[in-house]
């Protein structure tokens, strides 16, 4: 089976001095099935992202949104922020994790990347694709198989065939190219990323996609001077994503003998409901 070719688009395909924005119908006559769209970026809305989410549906393109984490705000306040832009419209693709930010890259970038996603799919009911470059992730990420629950959306110009990071062995999207022909697709910039879904590993529909329905949340409160949060309900070195000081707050929904749900697991000894 062909691979889909689809985009994916932000503010940068619409220049605002002129009445046009990004074509959508004109993208799909040109062969195009399927966008992603940005949403966010730290907690501000893409510009564009309400004009590109509306008129993609309305040509029938099937979407979905992508957040472009910056080190600006907490993991986890950008995935609430993007989740609550997504909440009533989540779109028929998976929701994107963006990690590729180079500016002020902090040492736990990795960490905050489980919590964002983590997080997003606590509240989206859908587990988010990685976005990423082999190069960005050899140097910011790992070969931890928690990744393998997660889709892999790579980046990889100028190649036959992208390099797959570990702990991948296949890619589900790859973006090929940044340069592809916006205008013929629709865009008023003259670049447009252009990208492949892979239809030899992945089936090409969108019905087996689940979405939890929302749950009820309470707040609790930390009571150790560092608990640590982990990703699943036991203790051991692979577990740990990450530690909270005293005080910290979370929205918990769920118990799990001594473990406490919230975007990822607590002891429960160690907090107090509020």
């Amino acid at each position: 089976m062909d691979n889909k070719l689809g985009c994916d688009v932000s503010l940068w395909q619409d220049n605002n001095s002129t009445p046009q924005m990004m074509n959508f119908n004109k993208a799909k006559a040109e062969g195009l099935e399927f966008a992603f769209i940005k949403v966010s970026q730290s907690v501000w809305a893409d510009q564009d992202y309400t004009m590109n989410w509306n008129n993609a549906k309305l040509a029938g393109i099937p979407r979905g949104g992508y957040h472009y984490l910056d080190w600006t705000k907490p993991a986890i306040e950008q995935a609430r922020f993007f989740c609550g832009m997504l909440k009533n419209d989540i779109g028929e693709l998976e929701p994107v994790l963006d990690f590729e930010c180079r500016k002020n890259t902090p040492d736990n970038a990795e960490h905050e990347a489980k919590i964002f996603v983590l997080e997003t799919e606590r509240l989206l009911g859908r587990r988010p694709i990685i976005y990423t470059s082999p190069y960005f992730w050899d140097t910011y990420g790992s070969s931890d198989p928690f990744w393998t629950r997660y889709k892999l959306w790579i980046a990889n110009y100028g190649v036959t065939s992208p390099r797959v990071p570990s702990p991948w062995d296949t890619w589900y999207l790859w973006q090929f190219t940044d340069k592809g022909d916006g205008i013929k697709y629709g865009a008023e910039s003259y670049g447009l990323d252009l990208n492949w879904f892979n239809c030899e590993k992945y089936d090409w529909h969108f019905d087996d996609v689940i979405i939890e329905p929302p749950v009820e949340t309470y707040k609790v409160k930390t009571t150790a001077y560092l608990l640590n949060i982990r990703t699943n309900p036991y203790v051991s070195n692979e577990t740990k994503i990450g530690s909270v000081p005293y005080g910290t707050v979370f929205e918990a929904y769920e118990q799990q003998g001594d473990w406490l749900k919230v975007f990822a697991y607590l002891h429960k000894d160690y907090v107090k409901r509020i």
